[in-house]
Protein backbone atom coordinates (compact mmCIF):
# COMPACT_ATOMS: atom_id res chain seq x y z
CA UNK A 1 0.00 0.00 0.00
CA UNK A 2 1.30 3.44 -0.86
CA UNK A 3 1.59 6.30 1.62
CA UNK A 4 -1.64 8.19 2.33
CA UNK A 5 -1.29 11.53 0.52
CA UNK A 6 -3.36 14.66 -0.07
CA UNK A 7 -5.22 13.29 -3.11
CA UNK A 8 -6.16 10.25 -1.04
CA UNK A 9 -7.83 12.46 1.57
CA UNK A 10 -10.26 13.64 -1.10
CA UNK A 11 -11.11 10.07 -2.05
CA UNK A 12 -11.52 8.98 1.57
CA UNK A 13 -13.67 12.02 2.24
CA UNK A 14 -15.87 11.02 -0.70
CA UNK A 15 -16.23 7.46 0.67
CA UNK A 16 -17.23 8.80 4.09
CA UNK A 17 -19.66 11.30 2.56
CA UNK A 18 -21.18 8.85 0.06
CA UNK A 19 -21.82 6.37 2.83
CA UNK A 20 -23.02 8.95 5.35
CA UNK A 21 -20.60 7.62 7.96
CA UNK A 22 -20.64 9.18 11.41
CA UNK A 23 -17.49 8.60 13.48
CA UNK A 24 -16.34 9.44 16.98
CA UNK A 25 -12.98 10.74 15.80
CA UNK A 26 -11.50 11.07 19.30
CA UNK A 27 -12.26 7.44 20.12
CA UNK A 28 -11.04 6.32 16.73
CA UNK A 29 -7.76 8.17 17.04
CA UNK A 30 -7.16 6.92 20.59
CA UNK A 31 -7.65 3.36 19.42
CA UNK A 32 -5.31 3.84 16.46
CA UNK A 33 -2.38 4.57 18.80
CA UNK A 34 -2.23 0.96 20.01
CA UNK A 35 -1.55 -1.71 17.36
CA UNK A 36 -4.13 -4.19 18.70
CA UNK A 37 -6.72 -1.45 19.11
CA UNK A 38 -5.86 -0.09 15.65
CA UNK A 39 -6.66 -3.51 14.22
CA UNK A 40 -10.03 -3.44 16.01
CA UNK A 41 -10.69 0.13 14.84
CA UNK A 42 -9.93 -0.88 11.26
CA UNK A 43 -12.24 -3.89 11.61
CA UNK A 44 -14.97 -1.73 13.16
CA UNK A 45 -14.61 0.78 10.33
CA UNK A 46 -14.88 -2.07 7.82
CA UNK A 47 -18.06 -3.30 9.53
CA UNK A 48 -19.50 0.20 9.36
CA UNK A 49 -18.58 0.35 5.67
CA UNK A 50 -20.05 -3.09 5.07
CA UNK A 51 -23.41 -2.04 6.47
CA UNK A 52 -23.58 0.77 3.91
CA UNK A 53 -21.51 -0.84 1.18
CA UNK A 54 -24.15 -0.28 -1.49
CA UNK A 55 -23.72 3.48 -1.10
CA UNK A 56 -19.99 3.30 -1.88
CA UNK A 57 -20.22 1.21 -5.02
CA UNK A 58 -18.20 3.79 -6.98
CA UNK A 59 -16.10 5.54 -4.34
CA UNK A 60 -14.77 2.53 -2.40
CA UNK A 61 -13.16 0.76 -5.40
CA UNK A 62 -11.76 4.09 -6.57
CA UNK A 63 -10.19 4.74 -3.16
CA UNK A 64 -8.87 1.18 -2.73
CA UNK A 65 -7.43 1.18 -6.25
CA UNK A 66 -5.68 4.47 -5.62
CA UNK A 67 -4.15 3.32 -2.35
CA UNK A 68 -3.09 -0.10 -3.67
CA UNK A 69 -1.96 1.40 -6.99
CA UNK A 70 -4.07 -1.00 -9.01
CA UNK A 71 -6.82 -0.53 -11.61
CA UNK A 72 -10.35 0.11 -10.35
CA UNK A 73 -11.53 -3.15 -11.95
CA UNK A 74 -8.84 -5.03 -10.03
CA UNK A 75 -10.05 -3.41 -6.81
CA UNK A 76 -13.59 -4.57 -7.61
CA UNK A 77 -12.28 -8.15 -7.79
CA UNK A 78 -10.72 -8.16 -4.31
CA UNK A 79 -12.21 -10.55 -1.76
CA UNK A 80 -13.95 -9.14 1.32
CA UNK A 81 -11.14 -10.45 3.51
CA UNK A 82 -8.66 -8.48 1.40
CA UNK A 83 -10.78 -5.32 1.69
CA UNK A 84 -11.03 -5.80 5.46
CA UNK A 85 -7.25 -6.22 5.71
CA UNK A 86 -6.83 -3.11 3.56
CA UNK A 87 -8.86 -0.99 6.00
CA UNK A 88 -7.08 -2.46 9.03
CA UNK A 89 -3.70 -1.69 7.45
CA UNK A 90 -4.93 1.74 6.39
CA UNK A 91 -5.91 2.60 9.96
CA UNK A 92 -2.37 1.88 11.09
CA UNK A 93 -0.95 4.33 8.54
CA UNK A 94 0.37 7.41 10.35
CA UNK A 95 -0.86 9.85 7.70
CA UNK A 96 -4.41 8.45 7.96
CA UNK A 97 -4.34 8.98 11.71
CA UNK A 98 -3.20 12.57 11.09
CA UNK A 99 -6.14 13.05 8.69
CA UNK A 100 -8.62 12.38 11.50
CA UNK A 101 -6.92 14.48 14.17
Amino acid sequence: MKKFELDDTFLLSKVIDDMDIQLDLNELMDSAKDEKKAEKAGGDFFLLLFKKLHKGRQSIPEFVASMLEIEIEEARQLKLTEIKKFFIDLWQEENVQDFFK
